[in-house]
């Protein structure tokens, strides 16, 4: 076990990107879900906070509750009250030893087992019948187990702020090894590493050949293609053969009315579709054989429709989702799942792959399936534009990971293609300090003071 001191601490994340906040929410859900889980500021035992984001000193400082001790992120070395530095760039073993050193922390007499967990408050179908709607294009369900093997490889996206570290009594830290300190500096001289990196725990894995396997299911095996002619050998799919056309129509029936949708299939199956609670049930489990083939195989005419149920018909099938609860899902993991059984790693046939495209908003990696290197597409892709070819040989990985994550995103509504407005600029090389005699010569030579 990662954290043997007892249950998972309660943690409130403070001023923190939304690239890094998806990182550690990543983390947490997989290797480190032993270590804390996220919860609101109000319920939270300790606080995360990145001291090299904007305006988070003053967040600190300005905190309603100060007993609560704090876990500080930052390139520079910081002496804050109440609270335990750690460098960037931020590894999980880093974590590790903070979850220990924190506990130190906690006021007398606080409680580290997590307060018991409210059942979420579900609308009813009556109510939902009758035309509920939801603020958010999809909801927060059940978390699917993710697993922590990636290796990201991106640097943090916003600059260093402070001038000076907050100086405060240092804090009486624990006596358990802790790494050498880096010398304080004011700023750093070369580009940020990874924000953190998940290499350094391992946890309990399904076996690899499962896995593999799944992964061929859902991005298949094509090789890379010429990406200065297409054409050439690149497989596409029409999503109007397939169940995920049948699964788009129904949303587009539903979702305006918010009024509950089945997908019927011959074989007495369904799909059940709730968007005003953001939730789908499937007779069929979404991980299984079944459920891939009824995705990636033709659908024959007359196989599939679609059907509102009325109130006393959906009386009946709360009852079934009640008895059969594993089978419901978010919204959103379906309809990813889906797609990506569907695209198998190829792309739709209306795909212009000369376009350079863009993430508009992180998926919700936490409750998605997953597919490979998808956190790395996912952070380029939001940092900067590219076609999808680009994004394939900027990271080195297979076209068809990036081919698949493009489809099942872009089905979600989250890509958006580049207008020009968006302003990426290279990082440069950093630069070496000269010594004295270099910069005389320099001089000398006609090269300018600096």
């Amino acid at each position: 076990m990662l954290n043997s001191s007892g249950s998972p601490l309660r943690v409130a994340l403070l001023s923190i990107s939304p690239h890094n906040r998806a990182i550690l929410e990543f983390f947490f859900a997989g290797a480190g879900k032993q270590l804390f889980r996220v919860t609101s500021l109000q319920e939270a035992e300790i606080l995360i906070i990145d001291f090299d984001h904007p305006g988070a000193e003053n967040e600190w400082l300005q905190r309603a509750d100060k007993t609560k001790p704090g876990i500080v992120l930052s390139v520079r070395e910081m002496q804050v009250n109440n609270a335990i530095w750690i460098p960037k760039p931020l590894t999980s073993q880093a974590l590790v030893r903070a979850a220990v050193q924190i506990r130190a922390l906690l006021p007398q007499g606080t409680s580290t087992a997590p307060a018991s967990e409210p059942q979420p408050v579900r609308q009813t179908m009556a109510t939902h019948m009758a035309g509920a709607t939801s603020a958010h294009p999809f909801g927060v369900g059940q978390a699917r187990k993710v697993r922590p093997s990636l290796i990201l490889d991106f640097d943090e996206d916003e600059p260093a702020t402070l001038t000076k570290p907050v100086t405060a009594p240092p804090v009486e830290r624990p006596t358990e090894p802790q790494p050498p300190l880096r010398p304080k500096m004011a700023e750093p001289t070369a580009p940020q590493e990874a924000f953190l990196t998940f290499d350094e725990i391992s946890t309990p894995e399904k076996n690899q050949e499962q896995t593999e396997r799944r992964s061929k299911l859902l991005c298949g095996e094509r090789e890379d293609i010429n990406p200065s002619n297409p054409q050439d050998n690149m497989q596409r799919f029409t999503p109007d053969n397939y169940l995920l056309k049948h699964l788009l129509d129904a949303m587009q029936q539903s979702r305006p009315s918010g009024q509950p949708i089945q997908i019927k299939f011959d074989s007495h199956e369904q799909l059940l579709l709730l968007p005003a609670l953001n939730l789908a049930y499937s007779s069929i489990d979404i991980s299984s054989d079944a459920f891939a083939e009824l995705c990636n195989t033709p659908m024959q005419s007359g196989r599939v429709h679609l059907h509102m149920p009325n109130t006393a018909e959906m009386a009946a099938l709360e009852s079934t989702m009640q008895a059969d609860a594993e089978h419901t899902h978010d919204l959103e993991a379906v309809i990813w799942t889906v797609t990506l059984l569907t695209s198998h790693g190829r792309l739709n046939r209306d795909t212009d792959t000369s376009q350079r495209l863009l993430l508009k908003h992180w998926p919700n990696l936490t409750r998605l399936e997953e597919i490979p290197h998808v956190m790395r597409i996912a952070a380029t892709w939001h940092q900067r534009p590219g076609t999808v070819f680009d994004i394939a040989r900027w990271l080195d990985i297979p076209q068809r990971y990036v081919f698949a994550f493009y489809t099942a995103a872009n089905t979600l509504g989250l890509m958006t293609v580049d207008q020009g407005k968006v302003e990426y600029q290279e990082k440069e090389a950093p630069k070496k300090n000269r010594g004295l005699f270099s910069r005389l010569l320099k001089r000398l030579l006609g090269g300018g003071a600096k």
